[in-house]
């Protein structure tokens, strides 16, 4: 009998230590994951809107037929990059990207120009950017670029997550981590941002 209650005793222990773990790793690790799977449906959102501005990229038909009725429109102006020449448009869309990137909260690390196709009556400019940021400045950098004047169109984007940020997560879901703090995710990202001249009519 007394081995019985003995062995309750030992049961009743376990259990009550098992919660008492249970509860102690909901609390530590609980917010960090939320935090994660927040991060994961931002970028997932990101990511949708990414893939319906490429698909306006690539309808060629329709932005030839948009920038045909901004031609008849009497403040098309506004909406092609100001400039004589290429280089002054250029020069025009580094200076609003780089004003975008700052308002976002984001931070630019490089940039340079790169080629695109023209559309009949415009002339292609393309910037290529090389930026750092969490998920948030990402969207409303993107949020920025869709309401723009002059109209610019996101060609390209690639979002990666720092190889020392990639290894620390790893190491916590593995439970190796010396701290369960949440941490911020900072991502690189590199866009393709395109704007177009609109050249005189002949």
């Amino acid at each position: 009998m007394v081995e019985k209650r003995a062995l309750a005793s030992k049961v009743a222990a376990a259990g009550i230590l098992l919660v008492i773990l249970l509860l102690f790793w909901s609390y530590l690790f609980g917010p960090y994951f939320s935090y994660l799977e927040r991060q994961r449906e931002e970028l997932s959102a990101a990511q949708r809107k990414l893939a319906g501005y490429r698909q306006l990229i690539r309808s060629e038909t329709e932005i030839t037929r948009a920038v045909g009725s901004l031609e008849k429109a009497d403040d098309g102006d506004s909406l092609f990059l100001p400039g004589a020449s290429h280089a002054i448009a250029s020069a025009k869309l580094r200076e609003l990207i780089s004003d975008y990137i700052d308002s976002a909260g984001a931070r630019i690390i490089s940039s340079q120009e790169y080629e695109g196709a023209n559309l009949p009556g415009t002339r292609f400019v393309g910037l290529r950017v090389q930026l750092n940021g969490e998920a948030e400045n990402l969207l409303n950098l993107l949020h920025a670029l869709e309401s723009a004047q002059p109209l610019l169109f996101v060609d390209e984007i690639n979002v990666t997550a720092p190889r020392q940020h990639s290894a620390r997560l790893r190491r916590l879901r593995a439970g190796q981590a010396s701290s369960p703090a949440p941490v911020r995710q900072s991502l690189n990202v590199r866009l393709d941002i395109a704007g177009y001249i609109r050249l005189p009519s002949s």
